[in-house]
């Protein structure tokens, strides 16, 4: 079977939902499938193969709020051509663009953008016009919910907020949670001597207030580090409230990192800390 699999974030897997189709991907392959990946890339649209995968990085202008709008313009012009092809589309939000097809549609909600879009911070003009910007989101995944012939949920939770939020059916969507490989990660032995943070640097993470919890951390454990581990838009604000608390001694921030150090980092860590205002 050839699977096209349709999502829009950082990809290879820099973060959530990019190591998560990754994963989904070499696993299909390890079961005998052929999977094509289509997901956001710069002004040029290019077509790479990597490790069995066929991925297509296509245009993307960040032209808000239309943005997905434009980018699905380009998607469904390159879909097009390699529809015939296909058996089955599997799209993964947040914010996928919307496909025109007569192959089945596999729906994966990571995220609801109605209810996720309600917890960002305000803490500056792209944080309002992200909340500003749900009234569009809700309309493009309405309409991804009527287009799909099945739908997924990550977990009970997101399931009941397109119950409530989206007003389907509790029998039009099926948990399915994420999986994780247990035998990759298994405690090393020893306990570490920092707090791990993984993931993005972004609205709703809860990452102010895990600076401003640090600051009371610090006062009565001066040698206690965090590890922050990832990127993204609120990266300098974050690193400027820690030198701002008097607290870049104890705050190292390492970006994106390989898989073999991010297992290491989480083995090691006496503590991981999520944060997030909505995960």
């Amino acid at each position: 079977m050839h699977i096209c699999i349709i999502f829009s974030t950082q990809f290879p897997p820099c973060e959530g939902i990019g190591n998560y189709v990754y994963n989904l991907s070499k696993k299909l392959i390890e079961y005998g499938h052929e999977v094509t990946l289509i997901t956001r890339g710069k002004l040029r649209s290019k077509l790479e193969n990597s490790e069995d995968l066929r991925i297509y990085r296509v245009t993307f202008f960040p032209i808000y709020p239309l943005h997905v709008h434009f980018h699905g313009l380009f998607v469904n012009r390159i879909f097009k051509r390699i529809e015939k092809d296909c058996d089955v589309v599997h799209i993964h939000t947040p914010l996928p663009p919307i496909i025109t097809t007569k192959r089945p549609i596999i729906t994966t909600f990571h995220t609801p953008m109605k209810t996720d879009t309600r917890t960002f911070e305000s803490t500056g003009l792209y944080s309002h016009l992200s909340k500003a910007q749900s009234v569009v989101s809700y309309i493009i995944e309405k309409e991804l919910l009527k287009k799909s012939d099945f739908v997924t949920a990550v977990s009970r939770m997101v399931a009941q907020e397109l119950i409530r939020e989206y007003g389907i059916s509790k029998k039009q969507v099926e948990v399915v949670y994420n999986g994780v490989d247990e035998k990759m990660f298994s405690p090393s032995g020893g306990e570490g001597q920092y707090i791990l943070y993984v993931g993005r640097l972004a609205y709703r993470k809860g990452l102010f207030d895990l600076v401003e919890s640090a600051r009371y951390v610090c006062n009565e454990y001066p040698s206690t580090r965090f590890v922050i581990v990832g990127d993204g838009v609120l990266k300098h604000k974050i690193q400027k409230k820690v030198q701002h608390l008097g607290l870049k001694n104890n705050f190292i921030f390492k970006g994106f990192v390989s898989k073999n150090d991010l297992i290491d980092l989480y083995r090691n860590a006496a503590i991981q800390v999520i944060p997030s205002h909505y995960e």
